[in-house]
């Protein structure tokens, strides 16, 4: 594939200052399967430490390489590049890589052990084309049959199992070189509204969210987590999405629980 004849200028100043290296902090989009001028100008402007591949941005195997190419030599620098590889319905590599069953046909039709051989795939192919850090796996508990945004993406009902087929996801990842992310904290299996549409709101007190949604970030060891756009009254006084909470996501996550690991937002084009 021909890439973008502009993706060969001289890359970007090297970075300096705090303020210089603050795009570091941002995982971000860009608009296409190349690196046009809006693309182009996006990188030099924000010089982002992370970048996250969605539909419209693959095509095919060898077009990948060429598009994590051309990013690498504008920016003067590799990013992390990442992806939501979680398997069944949320799959963004199709063409010419392993499609796998979603969560939910993984444990109720398989093993631990095909967790862990699924993530161990997925993890090496996207290693080959230079994607090291998959958004997965899904560690909510699906403990509410109307929510509409989990379902068949939940390995199952119970906290139990979820860990146990979630943790094995992630170690198969990790064999392959590629780091995973459980999300959506602290755990969006019991809502009824659909983040994409409206912020939902998690009514439920501390014992229970410690008996149910948070068995899973708990239990397994894992160096990032995504909190998702949720409302959680048990630990916010104002109502405003737990993504931008100092209450949970410094006081509680931080303090209580003692995460210091990755703290990723769900996306922010969300409803």
């Amino acid at each position: 594939m021909a890439r973008d004849r502009a993706a060969h200028e001289t890359p970007a100043a090297p970075r300096s200052t705090p303020a210089d290296r603050l795009g570091e902090l941002f995982l971000i989009g860009i608009p296409g399967p190349t690196v046009g001028a809006e693309t182009r100008a996006l990188l030099r402007h924000i010089r982002p430490g992370f970048i996250i591949l969605f539909d419209r941005n693959i095509r095919s195997w060898a077009q990948i390489v060429e598009l994590i190419a051309a990013v690498t030599e504008v920016l003067g620098y590799r990013p992390t590049v990442a992806i939501d590889q979680e398997g069944g319905v949320v799959t963004r590599l199709r063409e010419e890589f392993t499609v796998s069953p979603g969560a939910r046909a993984t444990a109720e039709g398989g093993t631990v052990e095909d967790a862990f051989k699924t993530g161990r795939i997925l993890g090496r192919e996207m290693a080959e084309v230079g994607i090291t850090w998959n958004l997965a796996p899904v560690v909510d508990v699906n403990n509410n049959h109307r929510n509409p945004g989990i379902g068949i993406r939940s390995f199952g009902e119970e906290p139990a199992v979820v860990t146990r087929y979630a943790r094995a996801f992630l170690d198969g990842l990790h064999a392959s070189g590629v780091e995973g992310c459980l999300k959506h904290f602290p755990g969006k299996g019991r809502i009824t509204v659909d983040a994409h549409l409206d912020m939902p709101e998690l009514d439920a007190d501390l014992e229970a969210l410690h008996a149910v949604e948070l068995r899973p970030f708990v239990d397994i060891e894992a160096r990032a987590w995504m909190p998702s756009h949720i409302y959680l009254p048990a630990l916010q006084n104002e109502r405003e999405p737990l993504t931008v909470s100092r209450a949970v996501l410094t006081d509680f996550v931080r303090t209580t629980l003692g995460f210091t690991g990755l703290l990723v937002a769900d996306d922010l084009t969300m409803g």
